[in-house]
């Protein structure tokens, strides 16, 4: 029986990371909550998934 290795890469653009900087602090000083529908829309947008054999 043979083995495979299945290497999956999950990288996170260099934005994504401000964004929710800038959204918890925007969040905070308008004592409101942010949208987590716009929240996972923008986080399907800044995740890259690729599948390496």
């Amino acid at each position: 029986m043979k083995t495979r290795a299945i290497t999956v890469e999950i990288a996170v653009a260099w934005w994504f990371r401000w964004y929710v900087a800038t959204l918890t602090l925007v969040a905070a000083l308008m004592s409101a909550e942010p949208d987590p529908e716009k929240l996972a829309r923008v986080l399907l947008k800044a995740i890259r998934v690729r599948v390496v054999r």
